[in-house]
């Protein structure tokens, strides 16, 4: 495995995005997005076990963003050779490193990946947003990469697609006609 920088604040984590694009099409729905993703942990890790208190988080490896959308169907003047694509939801797969403190075990460390959706983010007024936390309860470094199957069938549960989402004369389209 190649050495990976500890990523334990917002600092070095925004300088993460600045160096990787395609983070963008995640991070730029929220102000602070590692503070984002320390919460959904601290609330899942809080879910396991009630008075559950998150103390440190650090990214072990490269986050894998995904994003699912359309061509804009609706432009009046579509250009081929710059096509606009409208955005539905958007995705994150982060391996994490974290150490909770717990009523039962003091303090614990543990390792797993947390994966973030965005759905309907081309509908401000209907955002919803969803995650899950896998942990790697066996120490195998099992979630350093996202099982693909899983993360695309969690991301295309999240949110629905409007009418107006499918192309023109598709039976979902007309449907809302």
């Amino acid at each position: 495995m190649s050495e990976w920088p500890e990523i334990d604040d917002a600092n070095t984590f925004a300088a993460l995005v600045r160096a990787y694009e395609p983070m963008r099409l995640f991070t730029q729905f929220f102000e602070d997005a590692f503070e984002f993703i320390w919460e959904r942990i601290a609330g899942h890790a809080e879910s396991r076990e009630a008075g559950a208190v998150l103390d440190h988080l650090a990214v072990t490896a490269s986050p894998v963003p995904r994003g699912d959308g359309h061509p804009a169907y609706d432009v009046p003047e579509p250009d081929p050779a710059h096509p606009m694509f409208v955005l539905t939801r958007v995705a994150l797969f982060v391996p994490f490193l974290a150490r909770v403190r717990s009523p039962s075990k003091v303090v614990e460390s543990f390792q797993g990946a947390l994966t973030c959706v965005l759905g309907n983010v081309n509908q401000p007024d209907n955002l919803v947003v969803r995650s899950w936390m896998d942990v790697d309860d066996l120490g195998l470094d099992r979630f350093m990469t996202p099982d693909t199957d899983l993360y695309q069938a969690r991301m295309l549960s999240v949110g629905t697609w409007l009418p107006s989402d499918y192309p023109p004369g598709s039976p979902e389209r007309e449907a809302a006609v």
